[in-house]
């Protein structure tokens, strides 16, 4: 019997005796080889694929299947090693098909590493307007891998070659979608003024698709920063143009943020139809990303009403969708949720160690928004176990971070505990102050859920502290 080690050696000759024939093959001969590896390879699954669907649409079209699909990227390389000695290509052509294929393939099995390799590498192949798409859909694999900042120069690339061209379709679907990297990074700002640039460009075009979808962004900004009236007028804007262009993925979307407006102004009700709705058409058209977004926004409702157990489920159903579909930044966001219905519950030794796990995705993929949050809620179990001093310095990095991506809601939030944590700690001049300030922000969002909430536990506090409560002056429900 060969012992393992002797079969390693062999492998391990067999390897070095394989490159060596290789390369003692004259350049040409090689080249030629290559080609000929590729035209039996081809043969054998098929013959030559179709090229891939429409690329100049702002939506990746879905890959009609075909046999090469399963060795295109073999095929691609075989290809570009098919050159002869004057670096003139033996198969022209036939490695950006195979390229775009396989990138295709990639994004539809979320595998975006390998996608997002891929179209760069087809981009390279390509004049400058057939370029476009492929900068933009390996952005778009970079952004869904929580990698904006390595897409954002990708992004700008494209859109230096857009307006060299004169490209404003390409150039309206790049702005729309560096707006999206920049919210997502927490720049608030950046993101409004892409999204409106891109919207301006969609109308000019008269693109409805392009101008829907990239008001369902802007909306999403206004979310974020507590803008609640102009969210929710412009996801129904936005979700109107989806249903006139039968948009369905899209109108899922635009339903599963309307409901986060609701459930943000406390309508827990409307919010739960509207995720309802929302789920129902991801199912139908098999948007498992998107499913997995909207179970975990969901669990939230459930988490209010007490139903902790339903919410549970419905958070690790979410969680293995976002895991199955590469979304690292969603599935950060999911832990942190979980962690809060754990910290909920009481079982704050698994919470604390949720909202870790959570924290080193956030801060890998920049996710700042969610960071404080995670760093705020994190701050009340130190706070409630007697960690002071840690408890303040985690509320205010998240504090911070709140005031610098306008998270507006959070920092309401955080500025009432962080009083409380200046009460324990005997600061009893600032604490008054710095709660008062966290209602007043609170009393912007009405949802008298949360604002009852933080006057319960600040009258307990002050009770135990032997102080008036902070709200005589002016009640925190007012």
């Amino acid at each position: 019997m060969t012992s393992p080690s002797a079969e390693t050696a062999y492998l391990f000759r067999h390897a070095l005796l394989r490159d060596a024939a290789y390369q003692l093959q004259l350049p040409g001969d090689r080249a030629r080889l290559h080609a000929l590896a590729f035209e039996i390879i081809e043969q054998l699954h098929g013959g030559r694929a179709p090229m891939p669907g429409n690329m100049d649409d702002c939506i990746l079209t879905r890959l009609l299947p075909h046999a090469t699909d399963s060795v295109a990227e073999e095929l691609a390389e075989h290809a570009a090693l098919a050159v002869d000695e004057r670096g003139e290509p033996l198969l022209p052509g036939v490695q950006v098909l195979y390229l775009q294929r396989h990138a295709c393939a990639c994004t539809e099995r979320f595998r975006h590493e390998a996608a997002a390799r891929a179209w760069q590498a087809a981009a390279a192949l390509l004049p400058n307007s057939g370029r476009l798409p492929m900068l933009r859909f390996a952005a778009d694999s970079l952004h869904q891998l929580g990698r904006g900042r390595e897409a954002e120069p990708i992004v700008a690339q494209g859109l230096s070659l857009a307006r060299g061209s004169g490209d404003q379709r390409q150039e309206c679907w790049l702005l729309e979608l560096l707006g999206t990297i920049q919210r997502e990074l927490g720049q608030p700002d950046a993101a409004e003024i892409n999204y409106q640039l891109a919207l301006t460009a969609a109308r000019a075009n008269k693109d409805r698709r392009a101008e829907g979808i990239t008001l369902g962004g802007l909306a999403v900004v206004y979310q974020n920063t507590g803008k609640l009236e102009l969210a929710d007028a412009t996801l129904r804007q936005a979700y109107e143009i989806h249903r006139e262009t039968g948009n369905r993925k899209h109108q899922g979307t635009a339903l599963s943020n309307l409901a986060i407006t609701q459930r943000d102004r406390g309508n827990y009700e409307a919010a739960e139809a509207l995720y309802t709705q929302a789920l129902a058409m991801q199912r139908e058209i098999g948007e498992k990303r998107h499913e997995g977004l909207t179970l975990t926004n969901l669990a939230s409702i459930y988490r209010v009403k007490g139903c902790n157990q339903e919410a549970e489920t419905l958070l690790l159903d979410g969680l293995r969708n976002l895991r199955e579909t590469g979304d690292r930044r969603s599935e950060g966001t999911a832990l942190t949720n979980l962690a809060v219905l754990y910290q909920n519950i009481g079982r704050d030794e698994l919470a604390e160690s949720t909202f870790g796990d959570a924290l080193l995705i956030h801060r890998e993929v920049g996710n700042r928004r969610f960071e404080g949050v995670t760093l705020g809620n994190l701050a009340l179990i130190q706070m409630q176990s007697g960690r002071l001093e840690l408890a303040e310095q985690n509320y205010r990095e998240a504090l911070a971070i709140h005031r610098e991506v306008k998270h507006r809601r959070f920092e309401g939030i955080n500025l009432c505990d962080y009083a409380l944590c200046q009460l324990a700690l005997g600061r009893l001049s600032d604490a008054p102050r710095i709660w008062q300030e966290g209602a007043a922000i609170l009393r912007e969002f009405a949802d008298k859920t949360v604002q009852e909430r933080k006057t319960e536990s600040m009258r307990a506090a002050c009770a135990k502290a032997g102080v008036p409560p902070f709200d005589e002056a002016q009640s925190c429900g007012g």
